[in-house]
Protein backbone atom coordinates (compact mmCIF):
# COMPACT_ATOMS: atom_id res chain seq x y z
CA UNK A 1 0.00 0.00 0.00
CA UNK A 2 1.43 3.46 -0.75
CA UNK A 3 -1.50 5.52 -0.69
CA UNK A 4 -2.38 6.69 2.61
CA UNK A 5 -4.54 9.45 4.47
CA UNK A 6 -2.35 10.64 7.41
CA UNK A 7 -2.77 13.46 9.64
CA UNK A 8 0.62 13.78 10.86
CA UNK A 9 1.17 17.18 12.80
CA UNK A 10 4.47 17.83 11.77
CA UNK A 11 3.55 17.48 8.18
CA UNK A 12 0.19 19.24 8.33
CA UNK A 13 -1.38 20.47 11.87
CA UNK A 14 -4.92 21.67 10.39
CA UNK A 15 -5.97 18.45 8.47
CA UNK A 16 -5.49 15.04 6.80
CA UNK A 17 -3.42 14.98 3.97
CA UNK A 18 -2.95 12.30 0.91
CA UNK A 19 0.36 10.84 1.10
CA UNK A 20 1.24 8.93 -1.82
CA UNK A 21 5.31 7.49 -2.35
CA UNK A 22 6.70 4.90 -5.16
CA UNK A 23 10.22 2.89 -5.21
CA UNK A 24 12.59 2.04 -2.53
CA UNK A 25 14.82 5.18 -2.81
CA UNK A 26 12.93 6.72 0.60
CA UNK A 27 12.70 10.31 -1.24
CA UNK A 28 10.21 9.81 -3.93
CA UNK A 29 7.08 10.75 -2.27
CA UNK A 30 4.44 13.67 -1.67
CA UNK A 31 1.82 15.17 0.43
CA UNK A 32 -1.63 17.10 -1.56
CA UNK A 33 -3.61 18.94 0.59
CA UNK A 34 -6.75 19.38 -0.45
CA UNK A 35 -8.59 21.95 1.59
CA UNK A 36 -6.49 25.61 0.27
CA UNK A 37 -8.65 27.70 -1.94
CA UNK A 38 -6.81 25.17 -4.65
CA UNK A 39 -5.04 21.78 -3.71
CA UNK A 40 -1.27 22.06 -3.34
CA UNK A 41 1.39 19.78 -3.25
CA UNK A 42 4.93 19.19 -1.21
CA UNK A 43 8.01 17.30 -2.26
CA UNK A 44 10.26 14.71 -0.31
CA UNK A 45 12.54 17.78 -1.13
CA UNK A 46 10.27 20.09 1.13
CA UNK A 47 11.16 18.15 4.56
CA UNK A 48 14.13 16.69 6.26
CA UNK A 49 15.68 14.43 4.24
CA UNK A 50 15.82 11.63 7.20
CA UNK A 51 12.19 11.49 6.36
CA UNK A 52 11.02 8.66 4.60
CA UNK A 53 7.88 6.89 3.78
CA UNK A 54 8.10 4.39 6.99
CA UNK A 55 9.39 7.50 8.99
CA UNK A 56 6.17 9.10 7.84
CA UNK A 57 3.79 5.92 8.75
CA UNK A 58 5.51 5.42 11.84
CA UNK A 59 4.72 9.08 13.07
CA UNK A 60 1.17 8.62 11.70
CA UNK A 61 0.73 5.33 13.76
CA UNK A 62 1.75 7.14 16.90
CA UNK A 63 -0.96 8.40 19.44
CA UNK A 64 -3.02 11.53 18.52
CA UNK A 65 -1.87 10.66 14.84
CA UNK A 66 -3.79 8.63 12.37
CA UNK A 67 -3.39 6.65 8.71
CA UNK A 68 -6.38 5.35 6.61
CA UNK A 69 -5.23 3.55 3.42
CA UNK A 70 -6.58 5.44 0.21
CA UNK A 71 -8.50 4.63 -2.64
CA UNK A 72 -7.06 4.62 -6.07
CA UNK A 73 -9.26 7.25 -7.22
CA UNK A 74 -7.95 10.39 -9.48
CA UNK A 75 -5.58 12.79 -7.47
CA UNK A 76 -7.18 15.23 -10.14
CA UNK A 77 -10.95 14.60 -8.37
CA UNK A 78 -10.81 17.39 -6.24
CA UNK A 79 -14.15 17.31 -4.63
CA UNK A 80 -13.82 13.28 -4.22
CA UNK A 81 -10.55 13.62 -1.64
CA UNK A 82 -11.98 17.06 -0.11
CA UNK A 83 -14.96 14.80 0.53
CA UNK A 84 -13.19 12.29 1.80
CA UNK A 85 -10.64 14.20 3.92
CA UNK A 86 -14.02 16.60 5.22
CA UNK A 87 -15.15 13.18 7.03
CA UNK A 88 -12.04 12.13 8.25
CA UNK A 89 -10.88 15.48 9.76
CA UNK A 90 -14.70 15.48 11.44
CA UNK A 91 -14.51 11.98 12.59
CA UNK A 92 -11.10 11.99 13.95
CA UNK A 93 -10.30 15.80 14.82
CA UNK A 94 -13.40 17.25 15.53
CA UNK A 95 -12.96 19.44 12.87
CA UNK A 96 -16.35 20.30 11.23
CA UNK A 97 -16.51 21.05 7.10
CA UNK A 98 -16.43 24.44 5.94
CA UNK A 99 -17.95 25.13 2.76
CA UNK A 100 -16.09 27.79 1.13
CA UNK A 101 -19.52 30.07 0.96
CA UNK A 102 -19.89 29.73 4.58
CA UNK A 103 -15.83 30.19 5.15
CA UNK A 104 -16.46 33.56 3.51
CA UNK A 105 -19.69 35.13 5.28
CA UNK A 106 -18.45 33.63 8.35
CA UNK A 107 -14.49 34.34 8.71
CA UNK A 108 -12.39 34.01 11.48
CA UNK A 109 -12.91 36.49 14.29
CA UNK A 110 -10.95 39.43 14.72
CA UNK A 111 -9.16 38.83 18.14
CA UNK A 112 -10.79 41.06 20.67
CA UNK A 113 -7.89 40.94 22.98
CA UNK A 114 -4.27 40.74 22.90
CA UNK A 115 -2.96 37.35 22.25
CA UNK A 116 0.43 35.40 21.70
CA UNK A 117 1.47 34.07 18.62
CA UNK A 118 -2.20 34.40 16.78
CA UNK A 119 -0.42 32.75 13.57
CA UNK A 120 0.71 29.62 15.29
CA UNK A 121 -2.80 28.90 16.74
CA UNK A 122 -4.04 29.51 13.57
CA UNK A 123 -2.12 26.45 12.39
CA UNK A 124 -3.45 24.24 15.10
CA UNK A 125 -6.21 21.29 14.66
CA UNK A 126 -7.80 23.80 16.97
CA UNK A 127 -8.42 26.57 14.83
CA UNK A 128 -10.66 24.52 12.54
CA UNK A 129 -13.43 24.62 15.55
CA UNK A 130 -14.84 27.84 14.74
CA UNK A 131 -17.18 28.01 17.79
CA UNK A 132 -14.07 26.71 20.26
CA UNK A 133 -11.88 29.74 18.15
CA UNK A 134 -14.98 32.38 18.20
CA UNK A 135 -14.98 31.83 22.16
CA UNK A 136 -11.62 32.08 22.65
CA UNK A 137 -11.00 35.27 20.49
CA UNK A 138 -13.77 37.40 21.68
CA UNK A 139 -15.39 35.94 24.96
CA UNK A 140 -13.60 37.03 28.07
CA UNK A 141 -14.04 33.85 30.22
CA UNK A 142 -12.76 31.89 27.53
CA UNK A 143 -10.70 29.18 29.42
CA UNK A 144 -8.65 28.45 26.04
CA UNK A 145 -7.35 32.08 25.82
CA UNK A 146 -5.92 31.42 29.19
CA UNK A 147 -4.63 27.83 28.70
CA UNK A 148 -2.92 28.96 24.87
CA UNK A 149 -1.23 32.18 26.66
CA UNK A 150 0.14 30.80 29.79
CA UNK A 151 1.26 27.97 27.78
CA UNK A 152 3.08 30.43 24.67
CA UNK A 153 4.80 32.09 27.90
CA UNK A 154 6.15 28.53 29.13
CA UNK A 155 7.45 27.58 25.79
CA UNK A 156 9.08 30.68 24.95
CA UNK A 157 10.78 30.83 28.39
CA UNK A 158 13.90 28.20 29.11
CA UNK A 159 12.14 24.76 30.68
CA UNK A 160 14.90 24.79 32.92
CA UNK A 161 14.02 27.97 34.50
CA UNK A 162 10.28 27.14 35.24
CA UNK A 163 9.74 23.11 35.34
CA UNK A 164 11.60 22.50 38.57
CA UNK A 165 9.49 24.69 40.04
CA UNK A 166 6.39 23.53 38.50
CA UNK A 167 7.59 20.24 39.97
CA UNK A 168 7.54 21.59 43.59
CA UNK A 169 3.84 23.14 42.53
CA UNK A 170 2.85 19.46 42.29
CA UNK A 171 4.78 18.08 45.05
CA UNK A 172 3.07 20.70 47.63
CA UNK A 173 -0.34 19.49 46.20
CA UNK A 174 0.42 16.16 46.52
CA UNK A 175 3.84 13.74 47.06
CA UNK A 176 5.05 10.97 45.03
CA UNK A 177 5.75 13.10 42.08
CA UNK A 178 9.19 11.11 41.30
CA UNK A 179 9.73 13.30 37.92
CA UNK A 180 13.12 14.12 37.23
CA UNK A 181 13.91 17.71 37.18
CA UNK A 182 16.60 17.52 34.69
CA UNK A 183 13.87 15.60 31.93
CA UNK A 184 12.81 18.64 30.43
CA UNK A 185 9.31 18.63 29.24
CA UNK A 186 7.69 19.05 25.72
CA UNK A 187 4.19 20.97 25.47
CA UNK A 188 1.18 20.15 23.36
CA UNK A 189 -1.85 21.86 23.41
CA UNK A 190 -5.17 19.69 22.85
CA UNK A 191 -4.09 16.60 22.47
CA UNK A 192 -6.73 13.98 20.50
CA UNK A 193 -6.83 10.91 22.11
CA UNK A 194 -8.98 7.67 21.45
CA UNK A 195 -11.19 6.39 24.39
CA UNK A 196 -9.08 2.88 25.42
CA UNK A 197 -10.35 -0.22 23.87
CA UNK A 198 -11.39 -2.30 26.79
CA UNK A 199 -13.22 0.73 28.19
CA UNK A 200 -14.81 0.54 24.85
CA UNK A 201 -15.84 -2.68 24.61
CA UNK A 202 -16.97 -3.04 28.38
CA UNK A 203 -19.23 0.33 27.78
CA UNK A 204 -20.13 -1.26 24.73
CA UNK A 205 -21.60 -4.36 26.33
CA UNK A 206 -23.19 -2.05 29.31
CA UNK A 207 -25.23 -0.05 26.68
CA UNK A 208 -26.66 -3.29 25.34
CA UNK A 209 -27.41 -5.32 27.80
CA UNK A 210 -29.23 -1.99 29.44
CA UNK A 211 -32.89 -1.52 29.72
CA UNK A 212 -32.74 2.14 27.91
CA UNK A 213 -33.43 1.60 23.93
CA UNK A 214 -31.68 4.84 23.11
CA UNK A 215 -28.51 3.12 24.55
CA UNK A 216 -28.85 -0.37 23.12
CA UNK A 217 -29.56 1.41 19.64
CA UNK A 218 -26.26 3.83 19.84
CA UNK A 219 -24.16 0.56 21.27
CA UNK A 220 -25.11 -1.22 17.86
CA UNK A 221 -23.92 1.31 15.51
CA UNK A 222 -20.25 1.15 14.05
CA UNK A 223 -18.87 4.49 15.89
CA UNK A 224 -16.81 4.45 19.38
CA UNK A 225 -19.59 4.54 21.83
CA UNK A 226 -16.99 7.82 23.68
CA UNK A 227 -15.67 10.25 21.48
CA UNK A 228 -12.26 11.46 21.42
CA UNK A 229 -10.57 13.02 24.22
CA UNK A 230 -9.43 16.62 23.88
CA UNK A 231 -6.39 16.74 26.37
CA UNK A 232 -5.78 20.15 27.08
CA UNK A 233 -2.12 20.39 28.15
CA UNK A 234 0.08 17.37 27.55
CA UNK A 235 3.88 17.59 29.26
CA UNK A 236 5.85 14.66 28.00
CA UNK A 237 9.64 14.03 28.62
CA UNK A 238 12.13 10.81 28.50
CA UNK A 239 10.27 8.94 31.57
CA UNK A 240 7.54 10.61 32.31
CA UNK A 241 3.60 11.90 30.61
CA UNK A 242 1.56 14.18 32.46
CA UNK A 243 -2.25 15.36 31.20
CA UNK A 244 -3.18 18.31 32.32
CA UNK A 245 -7.25 19.70 32.51
CA UNK A 246 -7.78 23.11 32.67
CA UNK A 247 -10.61 24.88 34.13
CA UNK A 248 -11.60 28.71 34.85
CA UNK A 249 -15.06 29.50 35.96
CA UNK A 250 -16.14 25.99 35.12
CA UNK A 251 -16.31 22.90 37.05
CA UNK A 252 -15.67 19.37 35.98
CA UNK A 253 -18.36 17.63 33.52
CA UNK A 254 -19.51 14.91 36.02
CA UNK A 255 -20.43 12.51 33.29
CA UNK A 256 -20.08 11.74 29.66
CA UNK A 257 -23.08 11.33 27.13
CA UNK A 258 -23.52 7.63 27.69
CA UNK A 259 -21.44 6.68 31.05
CA UNK A 260 -23.19 8.78 33.89
CA UNK A 261 -20.11 7.18 36.25
CA UNK A 262 -18.02 8.82 34.06
CA UNK A 263 -16.97 12.08 35.31
CA UNK A 264 -14.52 14.09 33.33
CA UNK A 265 -11.17 13.34 36.00
CA UNK A 266 -11.53 9.62 35.61
CA UNK A 267 -12.21 9.84 31.59
CA UNK A 268 -8.75 11.39 31.16
CA UNK A 269 -6.80 9.13 33.61
CA UNK A 270 -8.03 6.35 31.58
CA UNK A 271 -6.75 8.05 28.72
CA UNK A 272 -3.48 9.03 30.51
CA UNK A 273 -2.52 5.22 31.72
CA UNK A 274 -3.78 4.20 28.33
CA UNK A 275 -1.18 6.26 26.52
CA UNK A 276 1.54 6.66 29.10
CA UNK A 277 3.37 2.82 28.08
CA UNK A 278 6.54 2.88 30.04
CA UNK A 279 6.70 6.14 31.38
CA UNK A 280 5.11 7.61 34.75
CA UNK A 281 1.78 9.15 34.17
CA UNK A 282 0.50 11.97 36.27
CA UNK A 283 -2.36 13.62 35.99
CA UNK A 284 -3.08 17.65 36.99
CA UNK A 285 -5.13 20.45 36.94
CA UNK A 286 -4.59 24.07 36.24
CA UNK A 287 -7.69 25.89 37.82
CA UNK A 288 -9.16 29.53 38.93
CA UNK A 289 -8.78 28.20 42.74
CA UNK A 290 -8.50 25.27 44.95
CA UNK A 291 -12.24 25.99 46.44
CA UNK A 292 -13.61 23.15 48.56
CA UNK A 293 -17.09 23.16 47.06
CA UNK A 294 -15.37 22.50 43.94
CA UNK A 295 -16.48 19.04 42.76
CA UNK A 296 -12.85 18.79 40.99
CA UNK A 297 -11.80 19.37 44.50
CA UNK A 298 -14.20 16.87 46.51
CA UNK A 299 -13.33 14.00 43.96
CA UNK A 300 -9.53 14.51 44.18
CA UNK A 301 -9.76 14.42 47.95
CA UNK A 302 -12.25 11.31 48.16
CA UNK A 303 -10.07 9.34 45.32
CA UNK A 304 -7.02 10.04 47.48
CA UNK A 305 -9.09 8.63 50.30
CA UNK A 306 -10.33 5.95 48.76
CA UNK A 307 -8.72 4.92 45.48
CA UNK A 308 -10.47 1.80 45.52
CA UNK A 309 -13.38 3.21 44.40
CA UNK A 310 -11.66 4.62 41.23
CA UNK A 311 -10.90 0.77 40.74
CA UNK A 312 -14.31 -0.01 40.55
CA UNK A 313 -15.13 2.70 38.14
CA UNK A 314 -12.52 1.59 36.11
CA UNK A 315 -11.97 -1.83 36.71
CA UNK A 316 -9.45 -2.57 33.15
CA UNK A 317 -7.04 -0.88 35.59
CA UNK A 318 -4.86 -2.46 38.71
CA UNK A 319 -4.97 -0.74 41.87
CA UNK A 320 -1.44 -0.50 41.62
CA UNK A 321 -1.87 1.66 38.32
CA UNK A 322 -4.73 4.29 40.01
CA UNK A 323 -3.21 4.44 43.53
CA UNK A 324 -0.19 5.64 41.97
CA UNK A 325 -2.00 8.64 39.86
CA UNK A 326 -4.65 9.37 41.83
CA UNK A 327 -2.22 9.79 45.34
CA UNK A 328 -0.09 12.13 42.91
CA UNK A 329 -2.76 14.15 41.51
CA UNK A 330 -2.21 18.35 41.86
CA UNK A 331 -4.48 21.10 41.35
CA UNK A 332 -2.33 23.92 40.58
CA UNK A 333 -3.95 27.19 40.28
CA UNK A 334 -2.91 29.72 37.55
CA UNK A 335 -1.58 32.07 39.44
CA UNK A 336 0.94 30.09 40.86
CA UNK A 337 2.13 29.20 37.07
CA UNK A 338 2.20 33.09 36.16
CA UNK A 339 4.53 33.73 39.48
CA UNK A 340 7.10 31.29 37.77
CA UNK A 341 7.14 33.30 34.22
CA UNK A 342 9.98 36.03 33.69
CA UNK A 343 9.13 40.20 34.18
CA UNK A 344 7.92 41.62 30.99
CA UNK A 345 7.98 45.66 30.75
CA UNK A 346 4.86 47.88 30.31
CA UNK A 347 3.60 48.48 26.98
CA UNK A 348 5.01 45.20 25.31
CA UNK A 349 2.45 42.84 23.94
CA UNK A 350 3.51 40.26 26.61
CA UNK A 351 2.37 42.47 29.52
CA UNK A 352 -1.36 43.02 28.45
CA UNK A 353 -1.32 39.54 27.35
CA UNK A 354 -0.59 38.98 31.29
CA UNK A 355 -2.54 41.64 32.43
CA UNK A 356 -5.97 40.34 30.50
CA UNK A 357 -5.02 36.76 32.43
CA UNK A 358 -4.70 37.99 35.18
CA UNK A 359 -7.80 40.52 34.52
CA UNK A 360 -9.81 37.00 33.90
CA UNK A 361 -8.30 35.05 37.05
CA UNK A 362 -9.19 37.87 39.47
CA UNK A 363 -13.08 38.05 37.45
CA UNK A 364 -15.73 36.88 39.74
CA UNK A 365 -17.65 33.86 37.52
CA UNK A 366 -20.93 34.63 36.42
CA UNK A 367 -23.88 32.89 38.93
CA UNK A 368 -25.33 30.65 36.03
CA UNK A 369 -23.31 29.15 32.99
CA UNK A 370 -20.43 28.62 31.70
Amino acid sequence: MNRWLVFVPEVNPRTFVFFYFKGGSGRSWSVRDYLGPAPSVRYARDFPSSWTPKVILDMAHRQGCFAVPAPTVDTNDIGFWRRQIEELNRKHLGIEPAPATAAASHPMPVPQFPILDLHLLLGLPKAGKREDMRRMLGSPRSEDYVTWNVARFLERAPAAGWWPALLGLAEAQAGRQRLDAGDLPALRLWHLVHSPGRYEQASRERLLHSENPEWQARARQAEPVEGTSEIDLTLSGTGYLIFVEAKLDSDISLHTTYDPGRNQILRTIDCLLEEAGDRTPRFWMLVKDRHPTRAYMQLLADYRQQPQAVRALLPHRSLSQIEDVIRSAAAITWAEVIDLLPPHPAGSTERAVLDEVRRRLEAQPPEAGR
